[in-house]
């Protein structure tokens, strides 16, 4: 974890990647926009778009619900950039839906960017990214069998973005409130199977 990222850097960068696009959007085009960044922007990048009104749309929250998987095993394994095989970077989104996306979540990242400073920053550090890793893999398990309950994703891709917030923004408190949003979260569905 190099700098920290304002959040609305994050949308910005990927506006900018997608601005010479054609009508659709790769997920490579997404990618290109952060290089080797950290993991925190692309894993709060997933997670928001599954909250936003792209996440309504079929299919796509288990695409990002696969994102958030793979990256959060690559922070497990402590890799320092993260890898996604080709049949994901290919898929591609009609550009007007990721634009209105990217148009829902950057006054929402303007207001979380008001709130989160550096602070218990060791909770933000190996190997506790590791564990904020796990809770994502965890997390995203939950995405695409509740992909049939309209909007349900959002109660796992929330934990996901509390902890990837943290993990951008240096956080330890904003990743304290994913933990617990993580456990509740995971409560619930057990409740909900027995």
């Amino acid at each position: 974890m190099s700098k920290i990222v304002y959040l609305t850097d994050i949308v910005d960068d990927v506006e900018n990647a997608i601005e010479s696009n054609g009508e659709t959007v790769a997920v490579q085009d997404i990618l290109d926009a952060f290089h080797t960044r950290t993991y925190g922007p692309l894993l709060l990048l997933c997670s928001a778009l599954a909250i936003s009104p792209l996440g309504a749309i079929p299919t796509v929250p288990t695409m990002l619900g696969v994102l958030i998987l793979l990256l959060g095993s690559q922070l497990v394994a402590g890799k320092k950039s993260p890898w996604l095989p080709k049949l994901i970077r290919t898929r591609t989104f009609s550009k007007d839906k990721v634009e209105r996306a990217l148009h829902a979540i950057k006054p929402w990242f303007a207001r979380f960017q008001k709130l989160v400073k550096p602070r218990l920053t060791f909770l933000v550090k190996p190997p506790n990214t590791s564990i904020i890793g796990a809770i994502c893999v965890i997390l995203a398990l939950f995405i695409p069998p509740l992909e049939i309950v309209p909007l349900a994703v959002i109660i796992p891709a929330t934990g996901v973005a509390l902890l990837s917030l943290a993990l951008t923004s240096h956080d330890g408190i904003c990743a304290l409130c994913g933990y617990g949003f993580a456990a509740a979260t995971m409560a619930i569905a057990v409740e909900s199977i027995l």
